[in-house]
């Protein structure tokens, strides 16, 4: 008997439980029907809620989630479905990458900036920044001299280092890779230069280039290390050459609803070829 009532109890519990799962959760699909319906729960793959009909009462309503091609449910008139209009669907929420790094040491006499992580032997003489900097291998790592004159930066308490080259700035780093038309937002943390970069515009409707939904957060470790040109592909930051499986994501069925028209499924910039 004892143990007759430990499981109804437990059964209750979990219940309960699967009742009062917060709807910031990943599991649950997005939508009005968080604040419109009660009682919500999801079972096998479908929602199951109380929502409110036309004469005020609430009625036990369900939807196979398997249905939806977007991650959110709408509810209208008590009713539940799967939304298609994007202007309804919420904008995802980006999490920001905290800097982990640890905190750079100023040296006397010398600026401030990123590049003191990689650099050493560093000195100052007629106004020019020398140094002796590292680029890492996969076996052992290489050291260059590198030379800033700092007369050329607008602020030189922030020059950082990439690819055997010192830079006043990361705008200026920017500039010189040609990313600044292209990303923004930009910055380092943990050794990685983060951008929100702009997918290629093919395939995109007005609606889903006003909203930035061709705007994708990246990311690229190891900058320092990037000997070569970084480029923007497809919205992913690539030390080297842009190649065509960057662009593989452009596909017709990957395609949000509005956007759904690029030639042969598949969206290449002319400097592809």
């Amino acid at each position: 008997m004892r143990y007759l009532l430990f499981l109804l109890c437990a059964y209750t519990s979990f219940g309960w439980a699967m009742l009062e799962i917060p709807f910031s959760s990943s599991d649950w699909p997005k939508g009005n029907y968080q604040k419109d319906c009660k009682d919500c729960r999801i079972d096998d793959g479908r929602l199951s809620c109380s929502c409110e009909a036309p004469d005020n009462k609430f009625y036990n309503r369900s939807l196979d989630l398997s249905l939806c091609t977007l991650d959110t449910v709408s509810v209208r008139r008590g009713v539940l479905f799967c939304e298609t209009d994007l202007s309804l669907v919420p904008e995802p929420e980006e999490v920001i990458e905290e800097d982990t790094s640890e905190p750079i040491e100023p040296i006397e006499g010398l600026p401030k900036g990123d590049y003191l992580r990689y650099c050493s032997e560093c000195r100052v003489e007629d106004g020019v920044l020398d140094c002796r900097c590292k680029i890492g291998g996969w076996v052992w790592d290489s050291y260059y001299k590198v030379s800033l004159p700092l007369a050329s930066c607008e602020e030189p308490d922030r020059v950082l280092y990439a690819g055997g080259l010192l830079f006043c700035s990361l705008h200026e780093l920017l500039e010189f890779h040609g990313l600044t038309n292209r990303c923004n937002d930009c910055r380092l943390a943990n050794g990685k230069l983060i951008c929100r970069c702009q997918k290629t515009r093919c395939g995109w409707s007005s609606t889903d280039i006003k909203k930035g939904r061709n705007i994708t957060r990246s990311s690229l470790p190891s900058m320092q290390n990037c000997t070569s040109a970084i480029n923007n592909c497809n919205g992913k930051l690539r030390c080297g050459e842009c190649w065509s499986w960057d662009y593989s994501d452009e596909t017709v069925l990957s395609r949000p609803v509005e956007g759904r028209n690029p030639k042969h499924g598949y969206c290449y910039p002319d400097s592809i070829w």
